[in-house]
């Protein structure tokens, strides 16, 4: 009904369709891809790699609530304008409030220091 009817002939003929992309884009995706799992496997080898050397050096410790525990705060850690390079960087003992998981914990720290509680297993120290 909304069809337009063909003028000619060659309007009704069905051309056959040829191939799609080329012989040369299609060999350029596969070696792409090829290249990909290259880089794929050798990223996946050298993250293992240097896991096992890193992994050698970790210091793994886990605290329980109510132990007595040093603190090293970073100059991160510091208001502005009230870190010195001669001010010590471990503090404590203090103890342990709150265990947020192996890798966080909550210590009891002093009101006037004014920073967050929550530290690091790396930047606690057993005492």
């Amino acid at each position: 009904m909304y069809a337009t009817i063909p003028k000619h002939v060659v309007g009704l003929i069905k051309l056959p369709k040829g191939p799609s992309v080329s012989v040369a884009a299609e060999k350029m995706a596969e070696s792409i891809q090829a290249i990909k799992a290259k880089v794929c496997e050798r990223l996946a080898y050298t993250n293992a790699k240097f896991k096992v050397a890193i992994d050698q050096h970790r210091r793994s410790h886990v605290f329980q609530v109510g132990d007595a525990v040093m603190v090293f705060l970073r100059k991160e850690r510091f208001p502005v304008g009230t870190y010195s390079k001669v001010k010590p960087h471990k503090y404590g003992p203090y103890k342990i409030l709150q265990k947020i998981n192996d890798n966080a914990y909550v210590v009891d720290l002093p009101s006037f220091m004014s920073i967050s509680p929550t530290f690091n297993v790396a930047d606690l120290f057993e005492f």
